[in-house]
């Protein structure tokens, strides 16, 4: 998902334009591959001299919905129909295509194409007639506000954004958990997160919601991955009670559900701007890691949130909140596993812009950190506080110093307070996290289209 968002922000720099469409019955235009699949024909089906045959079956020639291997069949069609029109498949993403300054996405059968508005019509007519595609939505930076929808987001163009919103399905969200436990108003919270656990029955005794928990739950992930980065970490935390839900789940789940209620039309907003050329923009990652901060299992949890800068905006494209996999014994060995976290992810925006752009070791990438003695260690490639790592965190310790030992790239030490991937990695008091919320999510008043 950070692709589309890459997209959009692209979407606002320098007046390019945006256009959306659905492939319908996208997977029957692929061949089924794989081992020879077998469907029973329903009676009224068979054709004439078939009556006396007893259950008759035919080979399935088309990647049918249902059969686990036509999605990937359609993406090996979509990339030939695309390759003789001439988009590259990037490495950072497979669904991610570029060519000539131009983007395209394909989500099973959702595509966006982003690029020039004197080069966009042309591909559009190409896309047509490769997939069979009627007519597309399109969005551009007229003076006119308008939206379109796309995986479930509502993407808002206006003279001066292009927003990104989830409003509608935040509020149907809510009406369903409101509906549930019989509240039509829920009571205000600041801020979603809540860890606290005040008994050890409260973590035992199993949660009222539990038959809809994952329900529930699966809905808040999307929103957190799509354009609600502030509910993030309480999403996170509440995931890992799924399997064993609890009244402290419970209790989890109607924080959450009480921020929302109060704050439901919050998203991104990338400013539209004539910027500098695209090999200028800066890349700017965060990264924190709450040591032990996971009470029962002591494992830590990794942060990261990536933005952009052109000029002095920075716009948000990808975040992150994990649970670490083994137990860091210090804040420093947490710090260096959410260092290699969010370094990964910069690595590969870095990719994005070299083989869609031709930025080839042009983007400044700048990682900051607020634990000193982490990048002292990156810095030496080791360190004697850390002599009992085992060897794959040695080993990942070198690559971060291998990484670094770039002029383009840079390690930088930023307070605590600053640091906005804190928000990701534990729940914060009221005021922190309003500080930092400000500077992920802003409030819209973007349309909704039902």
């Amino acid at each position: 998902l950070s692709s589309l968002r890459l997209a959009l922000w692209y979407a606002s720099r320098n007046n390019n334009s945006l256009a959306i469409a659905d492939v319908e019955g996208a997977y029957l235009h692929a061949v089924l591959g794989g081992p020879p699949t077998f469907l029973t024909l329903p009676a009224e089906a068979r054709p004439r001299g078939w009556e006396t045959m007893e259950n008759p079956v035919v080979r399935a020639k088309k990647a049918i919905y249902g059969l686990s291997r036509s999605g990937s069949d359609f993406a090996i069609h979509a990339k030939s129909i695309l390759g003789k029109y001439g988009w590259t498949n990037t490495s950072s993403d497979m669904s991610l295509y570029s060519k000539n300054h131009m983007l395209l996405l394909i989500y099973v059968d959702d595509i966006m194409i982003v690029g020039p508005q004197d080069r966009l019509p042309r591909e559009l007519e190409n896309l047509k007639a490769g997939f069979g595609i009627n007519s597309f939505q399109t969005l551009d930076d007229s003076t006119v506000s308008s939206c379109i929808k796309y995986l479930g987001i509502t993407i808002t163009s206006t003279p001066t954004h292009i927003e990104l919103s989830m409003e509608r399905y935040t509020r149907s969200i809510l009406e369903e958990y409101c509906l549930a436990i019989g509240q039509p108003v829920l009571r205000k919270a600041k801020s979603p997160g809540w860890t606290d656990i005040s008994s050890v029955e409260e973590a035992t005794a199993p949660g009222s919601l539990a038959p809809r928990a994952a329900e529930f739950v699966g809905k808040l992930l999307w929103m957190s991955r799509t354009t609600r980065p502030d509910i993030t970490f309480a999403v996170h935390y509440l995931s890992g009670l799924v399997s064993k839900w609890s009244v402290h789940a419970d209790k989890a789940l109607g924080r959450i559900m009480q921020y929302l209620f109060h704050y439901p039309s919050l998203g991104i907003a990338y400013e539209r701007k004539t910027g500098k050329p695209i090999e200028q923009v800066k890349i700017i990652t965060f990264v924190d890691a709450d040591h032990a901060g996971q009470a029962l299992s002591t494992r830590s949890t990794n942060g990261y949130a990536i933005y952009l800068e052109d000029g002095n905006i920075r716009d948000l494209v990808d975040w992150s909140s994990k649970r670490q996999s083994t137990t860091a014994l210090s804040t420093a060995e947490a710090e260096l596993m959410a260092m290699s976290h969010g370094l990964k992810m910069t690595l590969a925006h870095e990719s994005f812009f070299e083989e869609a752009f031709g930025a080839t070791d042009q983007i400044e990438s700048i990682i900051f950190c607020d634990n000193q003695t982490a990048i002292q260690a990156v810095e030496n490639g080791y360190s004697i506080r850390m002599r009992h790592l085992t060897k794959a965190h040695r080993v990942n310790l070198g690559f971060i110093h291998d990484v670094f030992n770039c002029k383009r790239r840079k390690l930088l030490h930023v307070p605590t307070a600053e640091n906005i991937a804190d928000i990701f990695t534990k729940s914060l008091s009221p005021e922190p996290y309003r500080n930092l919320k400000s500077q992920i999510v802003v409030k819209l008043e973007a349309q909704e289209i039902e």
